[in-house]
């Protein structure tokens, strides 16, 4: 029997995620995204993907044990499984938010270079920061979205996972222990 089936499928998903961010980078791509996201924001939305990500790693592997022992005919105490990992897709939410806020911030940036009065170089220079804070939304709302799906989809990974472990768990309980009641 196969074990470590979790660990292989988000092994595989993110493989390719990561085979293209190469590719994006090596294109200039990524680069780009956070040259011209001038407010910090996209930043903070790595640092908070990189932490849920250690957190997520962590659930994977005790998911993947339970669900090994599991297999193998032990019987597994799961009731703190979905719990656990329900921080993964309020992480994937956050991520979206934050790139929603740096949107509105971008936005905010465009709207007070909207400065005409002075003549033609200083129109000039409205557009080009108009432009500049129109580059800040999109951005910030792509890392966002980029990050969210990405944590978004390794978390239903992990709750489809976690619930055939349930499942499987369930089967194998003793009758002395109680029984575990779902939401």
């Amino acid at each position: 029997m196969l074990n470590n089936l979790l660990l292989y499928r988000i092994a595989v998903f993110n493989a390719c995620i990561v085979a293209g961010l190469i590719w994006g980078f090596m294109q200039g791509r990524v680069q780009v995204l956070f040259a011209h996201e001038t407010t910090g924001i996209g930043y903070g939305m790595v640092v908070v993907f990189v932490i849920a990500m250690i957190g997520f790693i962590q659930r994977v592997r005790k998911t993947s044990a339970a669900l090994n022992d599991v297999k193998a005919g032990r019987w597994v105490d799961i009731r703190k499984f979905k719990v656990k990992g329900s921080f993964v897709p309020a992480v994937s939410v956050w991520l979206v938010t934050l790139g929603l806020i740096g949107n509105i911030a971008g936005f905010s940036q465009a709207v007070e270079a909207l400065n005409l009065s002075g003549g033609g170089d200083a129109a000039l220079n409205a557009i080009g920061q108009m432009i500049a804070g129109m580059k800040v939304a999109f951005y910030t709302t792509m890392i966002g979205t980029s990050l969210g799906l990405w944590l978004g989809v390794n978390g239903h990974i992990l709750r489809v996972a976690t619930a055939l472990l349930q499942i499987d768990a369930e089967a194998l309980r003793p009758r002395s222990f109680p029984q575990v009641i779902a939401p």
